[in-house]
């Protein structure tokens, strides 16, 4: 997976399907040890692989389960999305991108289990 987004970037549909408690898009984390610890799976060779990316996550509200896109920001103007979603509005620590072009993978880090 990880020679796939280092050639193409990240892409939703490639995404771990089981994931989705905040949405059905591309996760993000601003720590490596959640990174590690719960969205990276280890290979044969006991190594997990997550990028350093630079991700532009805009305004964003708490996301919801099984969310293919973000919620609209006023329901007068429903073409007006969020531009992602978090794991908690006030102190966000994971999120939740729905554009594949709003993250740029910039460095793969190698972690041995």
């Amino acid at each position: 997976m990880q020679s796939s987004i280092t050639t193409y970037g990240f892409n939703r549909s490639f995404c771990d399907a089981t994931l989705d408690e905040l949405g059905q898009g591309v996760y993000f984390t601003q720590t490596s040890e959640l990174a590690v610890s719960k969205y990276c799976k280890e290979d044969v060779q006991k190594q997990k692989y997550l990028f350093l990316s630079k991700v532009i996550t805009g305004e964003f509200i708490k996301g919801t389960a099984k969310s293919r896109v973000p919620p609209c920001i006023d329901s007068a103007k429903p073409e007006v999305l969020y531009d992602s979603v978090v794991d908690d509005s006030s102190n966000p620590t994971t999120f939740v991108i729905f554009n594949d072009t709003q993250a740029y993978p910039e460095y793969l880090i190698v972690v041995q289990s």
